[in-house]
């Protein structure tokens, strides 16, 4: 029995049927939408035996379609069904269709406040009520869900489909999404609405920081985490006008930060595969990356000449420590180099690049002035020093070495990193010199598909570090000088490779090292002699 069959407790209008046996309802648990009914439009009746109709019939051009409102049908007080006890309403309600028991809540305020608690006092219906609003924003059926007491940082599922939930499915992460899709500079209703639901949301114990696991790939069954500030970060469209220096968007990335939200990627991923393939290859990364990886890749680093916004809102990540961990690996990824700018002198590559790179540099200092304000902000600063060079000088094929390569190690070692540090601060460990002598000398410097541009930039970047940072190339490390160890590595190479394998390019650019190390004496071709 459903309530489209209580024929029984309901009066006919003459034509066979009755009222509810002829409405076609939403699915939605709170809001009315239209719907249709056929009937005879000379014979509409205003008022039908328990039914009263407040809402004018409209005639299509044949005469028989009238459309009216649900929320504007209402069932008179003395109706057979509003005049069931508590008792047989919830029989009738055991017996029937939870989606019909929501239909007629939606149609019938008198039975409405009746019916909420029978269909919301189920725990599944409940999260189905929930997963169904949130995947659809439908904010009103969350806020009564969460009256209720729906979970509001965790959502139910039947069965074993890893494909059934997503993340917009969780409430923290659904308020991220509208907030971040709002996209104006000025505040709106919508905006203070949603901000209030999220608050509503926190207030009863929603998880700001809750992880929703995400499957990457089937083929390697590598799965992420995402949170409601990830979610925010990728889908946020629109950071303001660039003649302005506030924005919705930048104001709800406040919001979220400011009430707890995690900017720290560290423990929030499942980490499945190494960070790049070299020497380093034990040290792993997040597949999915941190918010501020995620905000700057989405829009590229030339985003911050051209947006106050984008760059208060990066500004904004690294003071809730954004960049706490592995501070020295991400922002190896950025450089002008990756931007392809022309090069007007390629014997000074990391300092001779076009206009837009000068106002990068600016606002590239301006970020690096943040982070190293407070040693909250960012990891131990030799270790920042150690990574960053050994990342972005051993990449296979990276041209990520340009103008803000220089300003950023020349930053820190005024800051108080020590150029001649060692891996970890262990002194049993390499030095800088000595890792890229050990990399080069092993693996070449780069792949037998690096181009001239490539060589000329890791060259140049050994020479800054030596000639303008103060590099020692006489420490030694196991007994052995970082010259030492290239041109160990290059027998070793030469014999295990064949020198066929080898350009003349790489052979080249080993001796341009070997001259750096030397005190710029060069042996014109030591190692194609070899």
């Amino acid at each position: 029995m459903n309530v489209c069959q209580l024929s029984s407790l309901m009066e006919t209008d003459g034509t066979g049927e009755t009222r509810s046996q002829r409405m076609t309802l939403s699915p939605s648990l709170t809001d009315a939408v239209p719907y249709q009914t056929k009937i005879d439009s000379t014979n509409c009746p205003q008022e039908v035996k328990g039914w009263r109709e407040t809402d004018d019939c409209r005639e299509r051009a044949d005469g028989y379609t009238m459309r009216t409102v649900v929320s504007k049908i209402e069932l008179l007080p003395n109706s057979p069904l509003e005049a069931l006890v508590q008792e047989l309403l919830d029989l009738v309600f055991d017996h029937s269709e939870v989606s019909a028991i929501a239909r007629l809540g939606q149609c019938n305020k008198y039975l409405r406040a009746r019916i909420l608690p029978s269909l919301y006092g189920n725990e599944t219906n409940r999260n189905r009520a929930m997963k169904w609003a949130c995947g659809n924003g439908v904010i009103g059926t969350i806020q009564v869900a969460m009256t209720y007491r729906a979970p509001v940082s965790t959502v139910s599922i039947l069965g074993n489909r890893r494909s059934t939930c997503y993340a917009r499915h969780i409430p923290a992460c659904a308020a991220a999404h509208v907030m971040a899709t709002l996209g104006r500079t000025t505040t709106t209703p919508e905006a203070e609405e949603v901000t209030s639901r999220m608050r509503m949301g926190l207030d009863r114990g929603a998880d700001i920081n809750v992880r929703v696991p995400v499957l990457k790939s089937l083929r390697r069954n590598a799965v992420i985490f995402t949170t409601p500030l990830l979610f925010f970060v990728r889908t946020v469209f629109y950071w303001g006008d660039p003649n302005e220096t506030d924005s919705v968007a930048l104001r709800q990335l406040q919001y979220l930060l400011n009430n707890g939200a995690n900017a720290d990627f560290e423990g929030a991923y499942l980490v499945t595969e190494p960070v790049f393939s070299h020497v380093d290859a034990g040290t792993e990364r997040p597949l999915g990356g941190g918010p501020i990886q995620c905000h700057l890749d989405r829009w590229s680093i030339l985003k911050l000449t051209g947006s106050p916004q984008f760059l208060e809102a990066t500004k904004l990540l690294i003071r809730h420590r954004g960049l706490k961990t592995n501070t020295g690996r991400i922002l190896s990824k950025y450089d002008a180099g990756n931007l392809q700018l022309p090069q007007r002198d390629s014997t000074d590559v990391l300092s001779n690049d076009d206009n837009r790179s000068d106002d990068l540099s600016c606002a590239w200092k301006d970020l690096l002035t943040v982070l190293l304000s407070s040693a909250d902000y960012h990891e131990d600063l030799n270790t920042f020093l150690y990574n960053y060079v050994t990342t972005k000088a051993t990449v296979h094929g990276s041209p990520a070495i340009g103008k803000l390569t220089r300003v950023t190690v020349l930053q820190l070692l005024e800051a108080g990193a020590n150029v001649n540090t060692r891996k970890g601060g262990d002194e049993s460990e390499q030095t800088i010199l000595h890792a890229l002598c050990s990399y080069y000398g092993s693996c070449g410097l780069g792949s037998w598909h690096v181009t001239d541009i490539i060589y000329d930039r890791r060259v140049a970047l050994f020479r800054f570090l030596v000639e303008d940072c103060g590099a020692d190339p006489k420490v030694p490390w196991e007994g052995k000088t970082p010259a030492q160890v290239l041109i160990q590595g290059r027998v070793q190479q030469g014999i295990r490779w064949g020198r066929e394998f080898v350009t003349a390019r790489d052979w080249e650019a080993a001796d341009e090292l070997l001259a750096c190390l030397n005190g710029g004496v060069r042996v014109t071709g030591m190692f194609r002699d070899m």
